[in-house]
Order: C-alpha cells, then structure tokens, then sequence
C-alpha cells in the first residue's frame, strides 16, 4: 500500500498494465492486434469473431488477416486509437465513458473519438485502444464501449441511453453527450498482439531486418520441402515462393505438414494455407508448375529471390539447377535430399562461383560417396497391387535434415556461409543395420572416429 502511495511499485504498475487494467471490469473478450499500433492517435477497424475483436488499420487488411486465418468476420466498426506519451498510472485509468471522453480531450484525441462515435453502428461495442511507451515497448490498453441498447439508465425500467440514436451519424458530438450521461464502466479487455513480426519475435527472439525481408523459393512441397518451408516462416524468413504440381494424396498423410483435409488439393496451395492460418499477414505466393516452367509464366518474381531451396530429392532436376545457379541465372540455391529409410540427410548449398553440388556427383546424378552404399542397398518395399516403390521413414526421422538444412538457409541468408556448403545428417548405426544397408567406404573411416547420430560439415569438391 505505502508502495502505491509513494510511487515506489510505478514501474510495476507499468510493465504489468494489463493485470491491473483488466482488475477493474473483467471481460473474458480480448483484442487481436493484427499490426503494430500506430505513433500517433489513429482511427482503425474492428471486426467481432465470437467474444473477440480483430483489429487493424485497414478495412482491407483486417479482412485479410481473417480470411487467411480461417475466421469469418462480421460488419466492420470503427477503432479508436490513442496514443500518449507516458506511462499511464491506475489512478488515471478512464473508468466510464465519461472518463474516457474526458481522457482523449486531454490527449488532443477528442475529434478522433467524436469521428468515431459518428461511424459507430451502435448495435456492437466500441473497440478504443489506449497505448503508451514503457521501457523500449508499446504498452497497449483495450476498452469496449458498450452499445448504447445494453445499457441501463439509473432509476430507468429499460435499457437504452436517451437522446442516442441507433443509426451512424456525423453528430459523434451529441452522440458523446449522450453516453458521457448513461454512467457506469466500461470493460477493461487484454490487448493481444497477433501480427507475425511479433508472434516470431516472441517465440524465436529478435529477427533480424534482412530475414523479415528474405525472400525464399521453395521447391518441391513434399515431406522434407513442407516442413522445411512451415519452419523458414516461423524462424522469420519474410517472403515465401512454394513451387510444386504435384497433388496431395493419403499416401504423403503419414510424415506431412498436411493432413487428410488437404487429400486431392494442390501441395504447395495447401501447404501455403497451413502457413498463412498461423501467420496470415505472411507473404506467401504458390506456382502450381514445374520449377523450370516458371522462366516462361513468372520468372522475374522468383529470381528475385535471395536464395533458392531445392527439396525435390530428383537428381535430374537438381542438375538442371545446378547449371542454371552456376550460369547465374538462378541465384544461390540449398539443395536438400534424405537417403534411403531417411538414415543419413544432405543440405549442399551452391553459391554461384564457388564450388558446385557437380562436384559431389557423377554424370548421372548420383552421389559419389553417400553414407550408405547404394550399389548394395535392398530394393525398396512396394505397394500391394501397383507395384509403386516407396520409402518407409517416419516424420521423426527426418526432422534433423530438415533442420540441418534450415540452419544452412538461414546461415547463407545471413551470410555466415561464403563458400558452397556441405553438411550430412548421419543417424544411428541401428538404423543402418535394421534396414539392410551397408556403410559407403568413404564414410567407414569418418563414422568411426567421430560417430553416429550427428553432424559433418565437408567441403565441396571442385567440379571435376
């Protein structure tokens, strides 16, 4: 108590706003932040979705950010934003509309609010923001004003304020007047920032600029490209370029982003919706096309990219590639590929004029020294009746290639890495063993002093 009165638990009062604001008429609705507040008094738009309200400073993006995130928003109404310059203490706190009107009249917001309240339907609440800088950060405060219909005058028999009409009108003045006289408080509701910058801040730390504003183009939208592409969104990567015609079926279920909703639609559409439920402000766009096809539909989009990642696994392709990046006409590419049963996963980045993934092949494509030697790997299992060959690995197994291969990405954005890259993922000894396979001779000697179950960073060869 002494603490409050003299002035020695402030700061407390101001790092942990939300505890005390929210004390003084609880609500179980929140406000969803769907960008940064505004530096200055600002009138945004609100849209309800069940106890909640979206916010944002557009009609346009508000709309935008709900249809990405799968939620149906209803008529827009106006959103009152006030910003002040310092810290706003408890005993400050505008309780009823009253206070409110009088609060923003002292923060030079009142024809903001005046504005407001013409716009209002008055058949919902009235979403207003408070927001106020506290060490390095936006502190931001939410209110519902009540719609005029769901209040009780004191000594009245109905609800209703008098004198306020129920349709939108340029008298926001009047209208003011007549809230100001209904009395009571308002709710208190939490602020919840729900923009990607923040979200990715929050849980993966401070992302550097240039990675907000990387651009990625992911090719191949399978087990290992999805998610490859679902973890670059999350670590902050900007810009996503998803590029894959192939159409999702129950067979990829098992070890994919997607799931059986997604059966019969297109991969990379699928797996850009996946993406955008969690952030919906993300930049996503989806070429349902071969990857080479694009030169002739949308070439100059995707080789604006910063950097390139193949996932197909298809050695044909990766070749193709491969020339292209060291012609320069694609830039820095991140080939990727597990082996056989997912034992062993390779991330090769090639960055033009530095050594070539041709370096690590033959003529056809394939791996001068894999981990497990192919030439005497067991066939693959195939499906009863069509005879299609496929490769059993679970999910599990192939997160370490998807982040040995994520890192490289973000190495190479971050240009940490400035020679063409090579780093193998090299899984248990058992599971060699269990699935048949032998270990490649180049590798006998490596595995045997430094081990299983990690990483090996190897140079790049010369193309020979």
């Amino acid at each position: 108590m002494s603490g409050g009165r003299t002035g020695a638990n402030d700061d407390d009062f101001y790092s942990e706003a939300h505890s005390y604001w929210t004390l003084v008429e609880p609500s179980r609705s929140e406000v969803w932040l769907a960008a940064p507040a505004p530096n200055e008094h600002s009138l945004w738009f609100a849209s309800r979705h069940g106890e909640d309200w979206v916010v944002g400073p557009t009609r346009d993006q508000l709309m935008t950010w709900l249809r990405w995130s799968g939620r149906q928003g209803g008529a827009t109404e106006p959103c009152v934003v006030i910003r002040v310059g310092a810290p706003l203490h408890p005993r400050d706190y505008p309780l009823s509309a009253a206070d409110l009107l009088k609060f923003a009249d002292a923060s030079g917001a009142a024809a903001l609010v005046s504005s407001a309240l013409g716009r209002w339907s008055a058949k919902q609440s009235l979403p207003v923001l408070i927001v106020y800088p506290h060490a390095g950060k936006d502190v931001l405060l939410g209110g519902l004003l009540p719609p005029p219909g769901s209040v009780r005058m004191p000594g009245a028999k109905h609800n209703g304020v008098p004198g306020f009409r129920h349709v939108p009108s340029r008298r926001g003045s009047a209208r003011g007047t007549a809230l100001a006289a209904a009395g009571g408080r308002f709710a208190h509701v939490r602020v919840v920032p729900v923009y990607r910058d923040f979200l990715v801040d929050r849980t993966a730390g401070q992302i550097p600029a240039s990675l907000q504003k990387s651009h990625v183009v992911v090719v191949g939208c399978g087990a290992l490209g999805g998610q490859l592409a679902l973890q670059l969104a999350q670590a902050g990567v900007g810009r996503l370029s998803l590029v894959d015609d192939d159409v999702f079926t129950w067979q990829n279920v098992g070890r994919h982003v997607l799931d059986g909703r997604s059966v019969g639609k297109w991969k990379a559409q699928e797996l850009a919706a996946v993406i955008r439920a969690s952030f919906p402000d993300i930049s996503v766009k989806t070429y349902v096309a071969p990857w080479d096809s694009l030169k002739a539909d949308d070439w100059a989009e995707v080789d604006s990219a910063d950097l390139w990642v193949s996932a197909t696994g298809d050695a044909a392709s990766n070749q193709h590639l491969d020339e292209l990046v060291a012609a320069g006409e694609v830039p820095a590419t991140v080939f990727c590929w597990l082996e056989p049963f997912a034992v062993a996963g390779h991330a090769v980045l090639h960055l033009a004029g530095s050594s070539r993934l041709r370096g690590l092949t033959d003529s056809a494509g394939r791996m001068l020294e894999p981990v497990s030697d192919l030439l005497s790997a067991p066939p693959p299992p195939k499906e009863p009746s069509c005879g299609a060959f496929y490769q059993p690995y679970s999910s599990l197994a192939s997160l370490s290639t998807v982040v040995l291969t994520g890192e490289l990405v973000l190495d190479a954005l971050a240009g940490r890495a400035t020679v063409s890259t090579h780093r193998v993922w090299v899984g248990s000894a058992e599971s060699f063993g269990g699935n048949g396979l032998q270990i490649h001779p180049a590798w006998h000697g490596r595995l045997a002093n430094l081990g299983y179950n990690r990483r090996f960073d190897l140079p790049v060869p010369p193309t020979p």
